[in-house]
């Protein structure tokens, strides 16, 4: 049965506690660079951190469907579910392919790129508290979502030294197969923050 009035709060509170969820995914995957012997239980943080974060996925989309008036347009709030969820994914797959490379050798360039991300993940925190409010929150809102592209940009500059100094600097094809594919997804990580940043820009356009 349809509600005739949206439960604002309902969704606000679902996508703070999400996006909460999915910093600790972040948080886990720098305590995996800072601690390549204990990574079976990181792994293990990690992915119940991200099961976690399915759950209020699936909490939210089944409240898309049952409200007839959102706080938000439906299609953003369904594209912030989904992208958040594939954020929470993409960083667990990033700590499970250490433990399942047995990649202990991270360089400083893997670990600032972790910093990043998980800095990136606190700015989506911060918006996700105060999207609430659009119209009052639009100059912080879009501040955070500058903030963000700032560190996917250092995170491109950071990608190409990585991967420079891995091809010139490593004589071990495996450890350069390993370490290539696990820059690459973190890499894809902060691309994918700053995706959720783009679609926060455009709903502060469209309540702004």
């Amino acid at each position: 049965m349809f509600r005739l009035k949206p439960r604002e709060d309902k969704f606000f509170v679902l996508f703070s506690k999400n996006s909460r969820l999915v910093e600790e995914v972040t948080r886990c995957l720098c305590s995996a660079l800072d601690d390549t012997e204990n990574l079976a239980a990181i792994l293990e943080r990690a992915s119940s951190f991200e099961q976690q974060a399915d759950v209020l996925h699936d909490e939210i989309v089944d409240e898309l469907k049952k409200t007839f008036i959102t706080p938000l347009d439906r299609e953003d709030l369904y594209a912030l579910a989904n992208m958040l969820d594939d954020l929470a994914d993409r960083v667990q797959g990033i700590v499970e392919r250490m433990y399942v490379y047995r990649a202990d050798q991270p360089s400083p360039v893997a670990m600032k790129l972790a910093v990043l991300i998980e800095k990136s993940a606190g700015s989506l925190v911060q918006i996700f508290d105060m999207i609430s409010n659009v119209q009052g929150n639009q100059k912080e809102l879009l501040a955070e979502v500058r903030t963000i592209v700032e560190r996917e940009n250092e995170g491109d500059r950071l990608y190409r030294e990585g991967m420079a100094q891995l091809f010139s600097e490593c004589d071990n094809p495996v450890e350069i197969i390993k370490w290539k594919e696990i820059l690459e997804h973190m890499e894809d990580a902060l691309d994918h923050c700053e995706k959720i940043g783009d679609v926060i820009r455009g709903v502060v356009m469209k309540y702004a």
